[in-house]
Formats: structure tokens, C-alpha cells, sequence
């Protein structure tokens, strides 16, 4: 009896599992692409709570080995002196040290990559779900790490 219970468990698992590896190849798949859009709707500073920034659009964008990002910060920043980005994090660059890794298990991607901003150089750690949602961790040499919660979306097609 307990056998039958128990296939019949390991049965009624099986689909969603599929689903669940066929949703994290779907990501695997956008985020390989170099194409696709991070959006931040809630920031959490180091040694603070989060904060929620639906009202003013946070985002990534990855395009053909480029980063473009605009995401407002809140912490501390060291020797920035007068900030010409307005006290955000903007970056509009060629990504280095890129890499994309999948936790199987977890069915996670990892993505990773650097890129210059005005005056700092911005490391940027991103963790997706199958289900398109993610993290996004920032550092860099000036200001104290930050991360974000969002959603990985395909970019738009620009209209020749």
C-alpha cells in the first residue's frame, strides 16, 4: 500500500519537475541570447530594509555585449565627490568577465558580468528563476553593495 502511495506521489511530481526544467531552459536560452532586459521593482540596500521603486523605472538592459543600466541607489558612497549621475548607478557599456552558469538542482541561472560607469566600475551579479524572476547584486569600488528584485524580460525589437 505505502508503494503505491509513494509512486503515486513521485507521479503526480513528475510534470511539474518537466515544467520547472523547460521554464529554466527558457531562461538559460534568453539570458545565453545576450538579449534581455532586467527590471527592478524593489531594492535592498546593505543594512537596511527594502524599498519599493515601482514609481520610477529601474532597469538592465543587455544588447549584443553591452550593458545599459539606470537603477537608483541607496547607501553609502566613498570619494565620489560631486556625483554627475544624480546618486544613481548609470553604466552604458561594453560588459567584461561575463559568465553564465545553471544550478540544475536549484534551477537557477547565474549571470555575471563588469562594466564601466562614469567615474566607477560596477560588478553585477543576476540570479533568475524559472518563472523570470530575479536578483540583482551590484558592487563596486565606490559605494557599498546593493541588490534588486525584478523581472528578466526578451527585449523589444527596434522598429528599423
Amino acid at each position: 500500500m505505502r508503494s503505491i502511495i509513494l509512486l503515486s506521489i513521485v507521479f503526480s511530481l513528475l510534470p511539474g519537475m518537466a515544467l520547472k526544467a523547460q521554464e529554466t531552459s527558457s531562461m538559460q536560452e534568453l539570458i545565453g541570447s545576450g538579449n534581455f532586459r532586467f527590471t527592478a521593482d524593489r531594492a535592498f540596500p546593505s543594512g537596511g530594509g527594502s524599498i519599493d521603486m515601482i514609481s520610477r523605472p529601474n532597469k538592465v538592459e543587455i544588447r549584443d555585449g553591452n550593458a545599459q543600466g539606470d537603477l537608483a541607489y541607496f547607501g553609502q558612497a566613498r570619494n565620489i565627490g560631486y556625483d554627475a549621475d544624480g546618486g544613481g548607478i548609470k553604466f552604458d557599456g561594453e560588459m567584461t568577465n561575463t559568465s553564465m552558469k545553471v544550478k540544475e538542482r536549484k534551477n537557477l541561472v547565474n549571470y555575471s558580468f563588469s562594466v564601466k560607469g562614469t567615474r566607477d566600475q560596477f560588478n553585477c551579479y543576476l540570479t533568475v528563476s524559472p518563472d523570470g524572476s530575479g536578483t540583482l547584486s551590484v558592487s563596486s569600488n565606490l559605494r557599498n553593495t546593493i541588490s534588486y528584485q525584478g523581472r528578466i524580460s526578451p527585449m523589444e525589437k527596434e522598429i528599423p
